[in-house]
């Protein structure tokens, strides 16, 4: 038997089965609904206001809200959506539109949070548009491990169809429906975004050994797949948590080639480090989780419009900036990175996460009932800075032992590249005044924006790139924390704010 869900705010009716899930209902009908406690009722973050009908499973609040993970059919229902923005793919051009019968490429670059992409004259290597979206697939959780829980589940042809629909919703953008002729597709991302993109069960990464079944580069045509290009390109991995977009950051950094000691940061879900030492590459990956995204913060939020990323405290004046100077609907990253510095610069936190209500602090007039509010909606609570430990623990435990496992001396490394999404915005000196960064690398740290995407680029323009990254896949050694002796002491000493 089926019932309509309407949303109102889509203009869409939904015909589905009763007793289904309102957030599978949804997600499998392109609605992009964050589920980043991987849809067991704990984060709220998949909240819709119910304007009209009954469901099973969730009663609503006094704002009319229920959990869609929780919520199931019973009867017809009209719901409206909280932040439709997550269905929009923002384009940007950085050049005159392109003459039509030039052949062009996309480099894309599919993260676990976000998608980034390029359109690129194959000829000269222009790039003329950009759009960046939320990856549709946040829907059955935040980081990876949620992704191939839901494939063992049974969901991998779901999320299969929810990164192909997507992509081709881009390219129909970037074609101008087919007016443009795209040819070529260079796709870089993690281990797990590659198997579910090509329909290969990830399941065997779940567990230990955690094995890949592939890691090697492969070139598809893209009817194979579904996606309206003639061929596909997927970049190298190199293990099942050092991923293509890795490889096509050391390429695009070109670390592989410096002389010196370097060191390569990717924050994010699932924090990876590359250390390039004696003329070779060693890798590491550590699970910050999703806290540095924002993903399982109270208020948190990704990098969208409206989003909290810079605070400060100027002349005794409390402020922030909100991404294109919207009205604050959340932090985001590096928005917490600079709101905990600052409080525990003015002691408001003490070492071990608290709240101290005796600080001096002009700021403590905004702690109240154990949040501090930056506004009467957003705010920073005690299990928020809990969760924010964990994560820079895990990252900083991981540089320690990384460099710890080379036998390097920490002065000796020249330069720190911090890369991804989070890694380009955070404030490096802020960053070590949480834990996150070594206060000895924070000041020989560069940002990058988005290296995975450079890389996938210089791969869609030349044979010899992609020949690279093979080369850089192979000859990059894997080392395991989990297997060092010391990782795990590091682990406990960094979940400490240092005063």
């Amino acid at each position: 038997m089926s019932v309509k869900v309407v949303v109102a705010n889509e203009n869409k009716t939904i015909l589905a089965e009763k007793n289904s899930f309102l957030l599978d209902i949804l997600v499998k009908n392109g609605i992009s609904i964050l589920a980043p406690c991987g849809k067991n009722g704990k984060c709220g973050k998949c909240k819709v206001k119910l304007l009209s009908g009954r469901v099973g499973g969730e009663n609503p609040d006094e704002n009319g809200m229920i959990k869609s993970c929780k919520a199931y059919l019973t009867e017809d229902i009209i719901i409206e959506l909280s932040h439709t923005n997550h269905n929009k793919i923002n384009i940007s051009d950085n050049a005159k539109s392109p003459i039509e019968t030039t052949e062009f490429g996309v480099a894309l670059d599919i993260g676990t949070t976000t998608i980034a992409a390029l359109l690129v004259d194959l000829k000269d290597g222009k790039a003329y548009k950009k759009a960046t979206c939320f990856n549709p697939q946040c829907g059955y959780g935040a980081d990876v491990l949620s992704r191939i829980t839901a494939c063992s589940n049974g969901n991998l042809k779901n999320l299969q169809d929810l990164i192909v629909n997507k992509i081709n919703d881009i390219l129909n953008i970037f074609s101008n429906n087919g007016e443009t002729n795209i040819k070529e597709l260079t796709v870089a991302a993690n281990t797990t975004m590659l198997h579910i993109l090509l329909g290969v069960d990830p399941t065997p990464m779940g567990s230990y050994p955690f094995s890949p079944t592939f890691t090697d580069f492969k070139k598809i045509k893209g009817e194979s797949l579904g996606i309206s290009v003639k061929n596909i390109t997927v970049l190298p991995s190199v293990s099942a948590f050092i991923g293509a977009d890795i490889t096509a950051g050391i390429l695009a950094t070109d670390i592989h080639k410096s002389k010196e000691n370097v060191l390569f940061v990717d924050v994010g879900t699932n924090g990876e480090i590359v250390l390039k030492y004696n003329s070779k590459l060693f890798a590491a990956s550590t699970a910050a989780g999703p806290a540095l995204e924002g993903a399982s913060m109270e208020c948190g939020v990704s990098g969208v419009s409206g989003a909290i990323n810079r605070v400060f405290l100027r002349g005794g004046k409390f402020g922030f900036t909100t991404i294109d100077n919207a009205t604050a609907k959340g932090i985001c990253g590096s928005g917490y990175v600079d709101l905990i510095a600052l409080l525990l610069k003015e002691d408001l936190i003490d070492k071990y996460g608290g709240w101290n209500y005796s600080s001096n602090s002009c700021l403590v007039s905004k702690l109240i009932d154990d949040r501090f509010y930056l506004t009467e909606d957003v705010f920073l609570s005690k299990g928020d800075i809990s969760e924010f430990q964990l994560a820079k623990a895990a990252i900083m435990a991981g540089i320690k032992s990384l460099i710890n496992y080379c036998n390097v001396d920490i002065k000796d490394i020249t330069q720190l590249y911090l890369v991804g999404g989070m890694g380009y915005y955070i404030n490096p000196k802020n960053a070590a005044i949480v834990g996150l960064l070594p206060f000895e690398l924070a000041y020989k740290s560069s940002a990058e924006e988005n290296t995975a995407l450079l890389g996938a680029k210089l791969c869609l323009l030349s044979e010899n790139s992609l020949k690279e990254t093979t080369k850089i896949a192979t000859y990059t050694k894997v080392v395991e924390l989990s297997f060092l002796e010391n990782f795990q002491k590091e682990y406990t000493n960094n979940l400490f704010f240092k005063l």
